[in-house]
Parts: structure tokens; sequence; C-alpha cells
């Protein structure tokens, strides 16, 4: 076994801004998917308009979701971290 050293404030802090910064990344990474359906849904022919205006917007709560879900598991991690 290898001891460890407790966390600083300052090093908590330094890990809570690198979380934060992967889970932007994660967000865009999401975002960079919808654009991407969204332009496939687009290009679509031979469906009807309404179908693709639905197909839009489940892809868009489908987005809504996945950005509140890495929110949530930011704010866990934050906790976790700043725990002392």
């Amino acid at each position: 076994r290898v001891p460890l050293p407790t966390l600083s404030e300052e090093r908590r802090k330094e890990l809570v801004k690198v979380v934060h910064k992967l889970a932007e990344e994660g967000r865009i990474a999401v975002r960079h998917a919808r654009t991407d359906t969204m332009s496939r849904i687009k290009k679509l022919e031979k469906v009807p308009e309404d179908d693709k205006t639905r197909a839009e917007k489940d892809v868009q709560k489908i987005t809504d979701e996945h950005i509140k879900q890495i929110d949530g598991l930011i704010h866990a991690k934050e906790a976790e971290i700043m725990e002392v």
C-alpha cells in the first residue's frame, strides 16, 4: 500500500477546474453529435416534414437530457472532491 497525503484546498480547487474542463468537453461533444444528426435529418429525402420536425425535437430532447446528466455528474464530483 502506498500512503497518499490528504489533498490541500488549493489542489482540490485545481481538480474541480479539471472536472469542469472535462465536462465542458463532454457538452461540446454532445452538441456536435446533435448538430451532425440534425444535418443528417435535414438531408433526408422521401420523409415527410412532420417526421423530420418530430425527429429534430426528439434529438433536442435527448441532447438536453444528456447535458443535464453531465451537469448532475459535475455537481456530484465537485462535492466529492471538496469533501474533507
